[in-house]
């Protein structure tokens, strides 16, 4: 909100691991008439007139998981799931994928995002006790951690269980940032999907470029040197905001202040961007072949 107040900020660019956050970053968005694009793999659980989405579909994770349990010749699998818009928005795709290769969703739940351990453990006392060995787990990375961790605890992450995960996991805990030792150790063995990032020239340049740029800037970090799937998605997702800037003809901000002087809250005293309608369209408008993908 800072930025849009004092910066005049005509655009997000928003990265979200949580439902939580992408909520309220769509709300800063709706509010000031500034777009939010995402290339978060968690959108916000409500509809924002103003939030673009530049990650793939859910929906599209749904073939890459059925044809795992085809492939072992497994026939059943335990979905859990965020309870959120987002968390069961997969359920439909993932049903009729398992379906077509003769497997079958035999018991789904729904975690809230804050549930405390009591209640994970009890979601995983009760998976535990279907025949399905197989756990497709789709999720924000942190309820998803702490799913494992729990799981960990209880000996299901032993061998005889599987445990898939879907991008919200793979891309965002396979960057490796932040996570300790106990955190691998808690997610050994799960198996994830993640976007690829084709190996063209392009990204290896980008490649090059970031690391020459993080290590100094970072007094010589070997936590992450290299880009991963979220660093290419979030430069791709700058490149098509600037390209939208332009295409729109926008060379400046201008905001209206708010009607009825000062609000209560930071959001109700954001002004309305004169140009995010014009932004937006753009936006929606812009296609290109990024590092990433199209």
């Amino acid at each position: 909100m800072d930025l849009i107040k004092n910066a005049k900020a005509q655009a997000i660019i928003d990265g979200s691991r949580t439902a939580a956050e992408a909520e309220f970053v769509a709300r800063i968005g709706d509010r000031a008439h500034v777009p939010v694009v995402s290339f978060s793999t968690v959108p916000a659980t409500r509809t924002a007139r103003f939030s673009v989405a530049t990650a793939p579909d859910d929906s599209l994770q749904a073939a890459p998981i059925a044809g795992v349990l085809e492939n072992f010749h497994w026939r059943a699998a335990v979905l859990l799931h965020e309870d959120s818009r987002f968390g069961a928005g997969i359920v439909p795709a993932l049903s009729d994928a398992l379906r077509g290769v003769g497997a079958t969703v035999a018991h789904r739940a729904a975690v809230p995002a804050d549930a405390f351990d009591d209640r994970l453990d009890a979601v995983l006392y009760r998976a535990s006790s279907m025949t399905a060995r197989v756990f497709v787990v789709h999720m924000s990375f942190p309820l998803a951690l702490r799913l494992f961790h729990r799981a960990k605890n209880s000996g299901m992450m032993s061998e005889g269980y599987v445990w898939i995960a879907t991008a919200a996991v793979g891309d965002t805990g396979g960057d490796g940032d932040a996570l300790g030792r106990e955190d691998t150790d808690a997610m050994q063995g799960v198996v994830s999907v993640r976007q690829y990032v084709p190996p063209t020239s392009q990204a290896g340049d980008f490649a090059k470029r970031f690391r020459a740029r993080f290590l100094p800037e970072n007094d010589g970090s070997q936590d992450t040197t290299e880009p991963t799937t979220s660093t290419f998605k979030a430069y791709d997702t700058a490149v098509a905001v600037a390209a939208a800037v332009e295409a729109a003809g926008i060379s400046g901000s201008d905001f209206v202040p708010p009607k009825g002087g000062t609000g209560l809250t930071e959001l109700d005293q954001l002004g309305v961007s004169a140009t995010g309608e014009n932004l937006l369209k753009a936006v929606r408008n812009t296609t290109f072949d990024g590092l990433a993908g199209k």
